[in-house]
């Protein structure tokens, strides 16, 4: 069977369906044995995904500041050059696209659509990368480690057979300098996410960006976020669930 090393050059060409027949058979064995490829391609899709929910956001115009600021530069070393950009990762390609993005909204909506971007690729990166190793998904067990690990007293929604919530696990995410915790969530078998962000307050807002819904609010110095790629509605009422939890 091909080493990692060897199916790693294969698997974004995989991913965009770009790859030949034998290539996929290739990978395709590979991945069904190795869990780690398989991490790593779940996290190209994801990549993939969300540039292609990006689209509609990328026809947004950019302010006259922002425009002047992104006048062609001096010439730069090849390190920075498009064919490093070509050869990233879908994950970190749709990384610098949400950059990009903030920089818009930033001049012209500064505040939770921004936020709710950045939540909007950890979302989708932590379910890909991470959902297996977060757990276990019990309240108590998960507000305890996050007061141990990092001071913060937060609470820790339980699972609803009646809104088919099921509590997954909890970890830190690296968000607004690795200050947010991140509770994952299945709902109906869909990723579904609560960030709590300690110390900040934001007006309570439903939020559409990047193909997912987002509902924040903020309660006793902290910003609450549920976020999903489901329909407004069902979004809207998971968050009603977690927002009486919480309170």
């Amino acid at each position: 069977m091909p080493t990692c090393r060897e199916i790693e050059s294969l698997i974004t060409a995989f991913v965009d369906g770009e790859a030949a027949s034998r290539e996929r058979t290739v990978v395709l064995e590979h991945l069904r044995a190795c869990a780690a490829c398989r991490g790593r391609a779940a996290a190209e899709d994801a990549g993939r995904r969300i540039l292609r929910a990006c689209v509609p956001a990328l026809h947004v115009e950019a302010p006259p500041a922002l425009r002047a600021r992104c006048q062609p530069p001096p010439p730069t070393p090849r390190l920075f050059a498009w064919p490093v950009i070509r050869t990233m990762p879908m994950w970190a390609t749709a990384a610098l696209v949400l950059v990009v993005l903030a920089g818009i909204f930033s001049a012209t909506d500064r505040g939770s659509k921004v936020l709710a971007a950045e939540l909007a690729l950890d979302h989708v990166k932590c379910f890909a990368l991470f959902e297996n190793t977060s757990g276990p998904g019990d309240p108590a067990t998960i507000a305890g480690r996050m007061k141990a690990a990092y001071g913060w007293t937060v609470a820790v929604p339980a699972t609803s057979r009646a809104l088919g919530l099921r509590l997954v696990g909890g970890r830190r995410c690296f968000s607004t300098d690795g200050r947010v915790a991140h509770i994952l969530y299945r709902h109906a078998g869909c990723p579904l996410s609560l960030f709590i962000v300690p110390g900040t307050t934001r007006a309570a807002e439903h939020l559409t960006v990047i193909g997912h819904e987002a509902v924040v609010w903020s309660r006793r110095g902290m910003t609450y976020v549920v976020l999903a790629r489901e329909s407004r509605a069902e979004v809207a009422r998971v968050a009603s669930y977690i927002q009486n939890a919480v309170n």
